[in-house]
């Protein structure tokens, strides 16, 4: 009898990926092989990960009867990943500053390996505040940089800005250029609140009826002197004050009661304000007894458009 004679190479199992991937400059570390009789595996070959590339590792293992099986895994060397945004350099100054009312011209910015640099967002001029310019640059890896600048638009150094006061009398010269040269008439005060910053000062009660402040395209303060500053009704029908019609009006009333004006007008008795363009702030303002006598009702303060911001609120009986 002939026992029959084994021929059988054995089956190698790469573990691992194959084919491999390793950065270059990366040190690469073999997953091995392994042989399904439990034969010893041996391997060669060589991957160099100072070179792009691709590479093959031959894997190798004999069984008793000198059969030989092989299997080889390819080992590719590649360029690594950029990662790395673009670096972007926010030329001029930052935070810039313009005066209201000018041009603004940006100095740009670059990007450290010359991508094309985009920009997003305004700078309104024609309104004092902290404006965000965003510079971004993307690289041929599709990386993104970002960088800022803050651009500032400030009130003109050269700009004066009065400082009014008012009281219901007047006082010294009644010329409204200190608290004992008041003003006698809100109205003639209010005409003297030209520029942006002004200040319109109330000493003790003032009366007044009817101020239309949609002309006054600018940021100004109607400010008590201190806890007794009132601004009342005068006996007549109207709003104490009215914004309606194309403005960029910023008023804020600080420090102030406002009371006792009876209207006949729809909505506010105290304001109405039917313009998105204007700003008005109540900064600890005591806002009672104002009432609407009109079918249509309302309150002391009527909003259909525009920005309020109240503060330190005291308020009573308003329809927004």
């Amino acid at each position: 009898m002939v026992i029959p004679s084994d021929t059988t190479t054995p089956v190698i199992t790469i573990l691992g990926d194959n084919p491999a991937t390793v950065e270059q400059g990366a040190i690469y570390t073999d997953a091995g092989a392994t042989a399904d009789g439990g034969e010893t595996v041996t391997v060669s070959g060589t991957v160099d990960t100072s070179t792009v590339g691709s590479y093959t590792l031959t894997y190798s293992a004999t069984d008793a009867a000198n059969n030989t099986g092989t299997a080889t895994r390819t080992v590719n060397v590649v360029v690594p990943s950029d990662t790395t945004a673009p670096v972007i350099i926010v030329l001029g100054d930052n935070p810039a500053t313009v005066e209201l009312g000018s041009v603004y011209t940006d100095a740009g910015a670059t990007a450290d390996g010359g991508e094309t640099v985009t920009v997003s967002g305004t700078v309104d001029t024609s309104t004092v505040g902290a404006y965000t310019l965003t510079y971004s640059a993307t690289d041929a890896a599709n990386n993104t940089g970002t960088a800022t600048r803050t651009v500032n638009v400030v009130v003109p150094s050269n700009t004066i800005q009065n400082t009014i006061y008012v009281s219901s009398s007047g006082a010294g010269n009644i010329d409204g250029t200190s608290e004992v040269n008041a003003y006698d008439n809100f109205g003639t005060a209010m005409s003297q609140i030209t520029s942006e910053g002004d200040r319109l000062i109330i000493v003790g009660t003032v009366s007044t009826i009817g101020q239309n402040l949609t002309l006054k395209s600018f940021a100004f303060t109607i400010e008590g002197l201190d806890a007794s500053s009132t601004i009342t009704g005068d006996g007549g029908t109207g709003r104490l004050f009215t914004i309606n019609g194309a403005t960029s009006a910023d008023v804020t009333f600080k420090n102030l009661t406002l009371s006792g004006n009876n209207t006949t007008l729809a909505g506010g008795a105290v304001l109405f304000n039917n313009d998105a363009g204007a700003k008005v702030t109540f900064d600890n303002c005591n806002v009672t007894g104002n009432a609407v006598t009109h079918a249509a009702g309302g309150g002391a303060l009527y909003f259909a458009n525009g920005e309020l911001n109240i503060i330190t609120p005291h308020l009573k009986t308003i329809l927004l």
